[in-house]
């Protein structure tokens, strides 16, 4: 399922940037633009049909529908592009021309239940224009409003009915261009910008009666994305397309946001909602593996619910996550990145008074960071879960780990860290049946001991719980440079001992 999934993302990706920005021509006809487009949507792994006439100096494809099945769920992906013009503008361009509602049809099949989305491909006044040469072509787009809309879900051929679920993403102010190279594999750069993109969802249990409404809205958009696009047909696996020579990129980034969603759980209502400074999501595919960030820039976060007797209220300066990681199996080590980062993290003071009305603790923001890298080798395909799950063993195998930051402050303390490790899968028996590491990491620790008196004082904790925190510490620590500083370094030799700044601890 995770193929499917990603054809289906890809194969909707693929008519949208089709509908919304494509190739560049030079004395090009319509011919030619409708080739490099059939062309551009079979190499994305559709099966084309469509009637082709030609009467003056227009071309129509009329009937156009463009399906990719999907193999490994009975499903498919189905546009119905309708009538589509291509009119030589007689300066060497040609318009291109949609129907503004074009209908798509999603299915797929899981534990024998099978659901079709059923999606109106909507737009207003929009001029596609394509110019270039047949080899290389590029699209310029200019769409005051563009969007897909949610027309109705069924379940087993029983449509749910409409207050059950419904949806859309919209554009506005759309404009800016994609270009194509007709080569083997193909490559495209796209550069597209959207004065406000909205997406509205809606949903009620049938079960239960609870309700939910998730909204969000963006200003400042930029969709970007490049890369090469092998040719590929509904049999390929994931890995088969990295294979084939896959490699593409591609970033939403936006300027504002604010979301929001609430709804009744139980029959109590609830609501959430957030704002931030700008943010994007980026996402890539090719043979360095697969790889996804996600960061945003002055957060504000609400949340009222009957289950907390106030509002709660927080904030953060920043936020980012990311990933890498290989997803084919391989007989070599490949890279691995991870990253969690929450940096200038603040709660409402009506949070800190619950647990904390006298003050005793700092009010500092909060900082927390995980950034790891490493190798691992696969031992099989991440997009094939039954491979996976025959073998009877972990997907992969860990070969080494580097903690390039490890950072964690709040209430007057900081823990910060670093360190390298690699581990042997051939010796699972010295530490209980994980591979067996080798490597140093060094701790450093500020304000430990003000955090325990201030937390002493506000009885949280005991003077005979926070003597044996000491005690623990003093085992395992040596004094820092400054005051209140501890520091420690653990080092794991390859003969499977443990030390702490020199003294044996295993």
């Amino acid at each position: 399922m995770q193929t499917d999934r990603i054809r289906h993302i890809a194969g909707v990706s693929a008519l949208a940037l089709v509908a919304s920005g494509a190739p560049a021509l030079a004395d090009v006809t319509p011919s030619e633009v409708w080739d490099g487009f059939r062309s551009y949507l079979e190499t994305s792994g559709y099966e084309v049909t469509a009637n082709v006439s030609e009467s003056g100096d227009a071309l129509t494809a009329a009937g156009l529908v463009a399906r990719m099945d999907m193999s490994d769920s009975d499903g498919s992906l189905v546009w119905e592009g309708g009538d589509v013009t291509f009119a030589d503008q007689g300066d060497g361009t040609v318009l291109i021309t949609f129907p503004e509602t074009m209908p798509i049809t999603v299915s797929f099949t899981e534990e024998g239940q099978e659901t079709v989305l059923s999606l109106d491909y909507t737009h207003t006044d929009m001029s596609l224009v394509a110019s270039g040469d047949d080899s290389e072509m590029t699209y310029t787009v200019d769409a005051p409003e563009l969007g897909i809309v949610l027309r109705e879900v069924s379940v087993d051929g029983e449509a749910l009915p409409d207050d059950q679920a419904s949806g859309q993403v919209a554009f506005t102010a759309m404009s800016g261009g994609f270009d194509l190279v007709y080569s083997d594999p193909m490559t495209f750069d796209q550069d597209i910008r959207a004065e406000e993109m909205s997406i509205d969802f809606n949903f009620t249990d049938p079960e239960t009666g609870d309700t939910g409404s998730y909204s969000n809205a963006l200003t400042g958009v930029a969709m970007t994305g490049s890369g090469a696009v092998p040719e590929l047909d509904d049999q390929m696996m994931a890995d088969e397309m990295i294979e084939a020579g896959l490699d593409v990129t591609g970033e939403i980034a936006f300027e504002s946001g604010q979301s929001q969603l609430s709804g009744t759980s139980d029959g109590a209502p609830f609501e959430m909602a957030s704002s931030s400074g700008g943010g994007s999501l980026t996402v890539s595919m090719s043979g360095a593996g697969l790889a996804y960030g996600v960061a945003a820039q002055e957060l504000q976060f609400d949340i009222s619910s009957p289950d907390v007797p106030f509002p709660i209220s927080a904030s953060a300066a920043s936020t980012e996550t990311s990933l890498l990681m290989p997803v084919t199996a391989s007989e070599e080590p490949q890279d691995f990145e991870a990253l969690i980062r929450l940096d200038g993290l603040e709660v409402s003071e009506m949070l800190w008074s619950m647990f904390d009305p006298q003050g005793n603790l700092p009010r500092d923001p909060a900082t927390l960071v995980i950034d790891l890298s490493g190798q691992a080798t696969p031992t099989a395909s991440f997009f094939d879960p039954e491979a996976m799950e025959a073998s009877g063993e972990a997907p992969a195998e860990i070969n080494a780990v580097t903690i390039d930051e490890l950072r964690l402050s709040a209430a007057g303390a900081e823990l910060a860290g670093e360190g390298a490790f690699t581990f042997d899968n051939e010796n699972t028996e010295a530490f209980g049946g994980m591979p067996a590491p080798s490597g140093e990491a060094t701790l450093n620790l500020t304000g430990a001991n003000a955090l325990i008196d201030s937390l002493i004082s506000m009885g949280i904790l005991s003077n005979e719980d926070a003597m044996g925190a000491r005690m623990m510490m003093s085992m395992f620590t040596v004094p820092g440079d400054g005051e209140d500083s501890l520091s420690s370094t653990i080092r794991v030799t390859e003969d499977g001992q443990v030390l702490a700044n020199g003294q044996r601890i295993r």
